[in-house]
This record gives structure tokens, sequence and C-alpha cells, in this order.
């Protein structure tokens, strides 16, 4: 499984890899390690899942909250998505993320978190938001 479990304070979880992950990446104290490179066979996979749980984690924000104008649930979502996203450019370019500490940065999406500034109070706004964040991470469809 490559999406994300779930894990407090984590918008979109932890990968399901996050161990060789760490492995790949932390400081040996003593003796040695191996450190797995992110492999090929797990770029594609996982990117594909990430994608697929970002859009429909934002076909559900349009759904079910921006419809009907709860704008904290829809915020929180797109964020969750945003996040998603981020996630499956790492994997995709076969870079661990262990965390979601500056994960958008990383994944170069920063301009799509900047859409939260003003999602607006309609639900009209709201949908449109929503569909702002979709094109912007170019995952529709």
């Amino acid at each position: 499984m490559s999406g994300g479990g779930d894990l407090l304070f984590h918008l979109a979880g932890i990968p399901t890899y996050v161990v060789a992950g760490e492995l790949a990446t932390s400081q040996v104290l003593v003796g040695d390690l191996p450190r797995p490179r992110f492999p090929v066979a797990l770029r594609d996979p996982a990117a594909r899942r990430w994608r697929a749980e970002a859009r429909m984690t934002l076909d559900y924000a349009d759904q079910a909250h921006a419809r009907r104008g709860d704008i904290a649930a829809c915020a929180g979502l797109a964020a969750q998505a945003i996040v998603q996203a981020a996630h499956a450019r790492l994997a995709a370019d076969g870079r661990w993320a262990l965390n979601e500490k500056r994960i958008v940065e990383r994944a170069g999406l920063t301009h799509v978190g900047a859409l939260l500034a003003d999602l607006g109070d309609s639900p009209a706004q709201l949908q449109h938001a929503v569909a702002q964040v979709t094109t912007a991470l170019e995952i529709a469809g």
C-alpha cells in the first residue's frame, strides 16, 4: 500500500513506506545500515494512489461541503488534498517524504496552498476555490 495512514497532527497521514524512508535518510549513530533508494517500482503506484486520494478529497470537499457553504470543512479538505498531491509529486520524483513539514514547498506547490488564503464564504465561492485548487494540481478527471 502506498497511500497514507492516519496519524495525529498529519493532514494526509504518513506513507506506508515511511520505515524504508527513515532507514534511507536517518543518521546512523553506531554501525552501518542499508540506505535504500526510493524504489523505481514504487514511484508510479505511490504517485497514482496519492493523486487518486487528492482527487477524491477535492470531489468530497466540493460535493459535501462547498455546496453547503461549510467553510471550515471545505478548507480542511482542500488543504488535505494539497498535501496528498505533494506526496504524489515527491513519490513520482523518487523523493522520500517522511512527514508533512514543508512538503508543499518541497513539492513545488506553494502557489496552490496560497489559493486557500481567500476561499470566500458562499457556496459558489467555495466551489470556485475547490475548482481552482483542482486545476492548479492538475488532477481533475
